[in-house]
């Protein structure tokens, strides 16, 4: 596989999280989805104002495997000002990771996710989008939160902002797990092989996204 062919699929694994989106429905027209959802146990493990993440992403992660996919395919698409992050410190048998940014914005903005929620495979977000300055003499930001959320089993995420924006990413599916054949060995959190991660070879990969 060619050093093109391999930039075209990892930026094909993230583009549904990177690329701008249709507008979010009301808040209104998912309180039954919401009400019906379960309520999870999630900790921010990073919030700030100014970080790497230059594009709008949006990303539910749940093993190691998925977020060194993730992070290389947003370095490649230009996503990452600063390079990948490292991992956070989580429990991949019971946890998943959600990242949610709001790319470069004027100064002024920021974002917290009030909290998360599944349903049927699909991990909701509460994000709330605060502006607070009318300054437009301060650089730009890139407010980002990484939260980790108790629970598994959620291969998409869905994010629903108080303060739309038309930039702002409100739907993505998890990162497919790809790793070159013997290539890299993961680990799980007892030393062992990571049980989480898919190994593929890249002819079978090359014959994915055909």
């Amino acid at each position: 596989m060619t050093a093109r062919s391999v930039i075209g699929w990892a930026g094909a694994l993230v583009a549904v999280a990177v690329a701008p989106a249709q507008a979010a429905a009301p808040k209104g027209d998912q309180d039954l989805g919401w009400t019906l959802a379960a309520p999870l146990t999630s900790t921010t493990v990073m919030h700030a104002l100014r970080t790497t993440y230059s594009k709008p992403t949006l990303l539910v992660v749940q093993s190691s495997c998925e977020w060194t996919t993730a992070m290389a395919a947003l370095t490649l698409s230009g996503s990452l000002e600063y390079g990948p992050e490292a991992e956070p410190a989580v429990d991949w048998n019971t946890q998943s990771v959600v990242i949610v940014a709001m790319g470069s914005v004027p100064h002024g903005y920021d974002l917290n996710v009030v909290d998360a929620r599944q349903n049927q495979g699909t991990m909701l977000v509460n994000v709330h989008v605060d502006y607070q300055s009318y300054e437009n003499n301060f650089e730009n930001e890139s407010p980002a939160v990484v939260m980790v959320v108790d629970g598994q089993g959620m291969n998409k995420v869905q994010a629903v902002y108080d303060l739309d924006l038309p930039t702002l990413v409100h739907l993505a599916a998890a990162p497919i797990c790809i790793v070159p054949h013997a290539a890299l060995s993961l680990r799980g959190s007892d030393g062992g092989p990571d049980p989480t991660a898919t190994m593929l070879t890249w002819g079978s990969l090359k014959s994915r996204y055909r």
